[in-house]
């Protein structure tokens, strides 16, 4: 696969491993943004290999982010280290909260930092926040240039069908 296409351009989203339970809602977001794009885009889909846990599973996964690399690749947030070695240049990372960060303390909140807001703001040219109130959370727990974290609000999948209470009951 080429890296442009005439009219759409290669991008990789990297996504979490899917859990045995079920994944958030984050996957499904992206599915339908994909959708929504995809006259402009050639979109990737690239699961880590391993879950979130543990340093070595944590520096494979980053590795093989590495070799999957495009033209663009857009992190879709809870693994947000991936960008560790991707080109700072094509890399955009979404952050959708800091949950994490709000319940972390000491040594636990200094990693997390570092590995969920510090290296991925240094490796990507772009982070997308879906509030106003995630950007701040952001700034809150990183100094970094506010004009780089750009607001794209979550769109509501034409799957959500509105339901008046009356017919609910």
């Amino acid at each position: 696969m080429a890296l442009y296409n005439k009219e759409r351009f290669k991008v990789v989203f990297f996504h979490r491993k899917p859990r045995t339970v079920g994944n958030y809602s984050v996957e499904f977001i992206f599915n339908d943004i994909r959708e929504r794009l995809k006259e402009k885009i050639e979109p990737v889909v690239v699961f880590s290999k391993y879950e979130s846990s543990g340093l070595f599973k944590r520096l494979y996964n980053c590795v093989e982010a590495w070799y999957k690399q495009s033209a663009v690749n857009h992190i879709t947030g809870d693994v947000n280290y991936l960008g560790l070695f991707l080109s700072r240049k094509k890399t955009i990372h979404t952050i959708l909260d800091c949950v994490h960060l709000e319940t972390s303390s000491g040594l636990k909140y200094k990693i997390l930092k570092l590995f969920w807001l510090v290296i991925p703001e240094r490796r990507s040219r772009f982070i997308t926040a879906i509030s106003t109130s995630t950007k701040n959370e952001i700034l809150k727990h990183h100094a970094c240039d506010p004009d780089k974290i750009v607001v794209i609000p979550v769109a509501i999948s034409d799957k959500f069908v509105r339901k008046d209470k009356s017919s609910m009951l």
